[in-house]
């Protein structure tokens, strides 16, 4: 109970601000928990529908790479 409480929480949290990167990775791990937490409990369609939300959003997740600022400068130019 307490687990989707948190879900339903950091879901508003996530809707709220959709530039978070930090409150989507958050709301993935508890929906990788709550997961965990049904399958132990034999209810697979749900734990596989959380999994699959979860693997959705973080392959949406920027990468650190495309976060980067421009490189520049002659040091910089060196390392590109």
């Amino acid at each position: 109970r307490e687990l989707r409480q948190a879900l339903s929480l950091q879901s508003s949290s996530v809707s709220r601000f959709p530039d978070n990167v930090p409150s989507q990775i958050w709301m993935a791990m508890i929906q990788d928990t709550l997961a965990e937490l049904l399958m132990e409990q034999g209810q697979m369609t749900e734990a596989r529908s959380l999994l699959e939300t979860s693997i959705a959003m973080l392959r949406a997740l920027p990468t650190l790479r495309s976060m980067q600022p421009p490189l520049s400068g002659p040091v910089d130019q060196r390392l590109a």
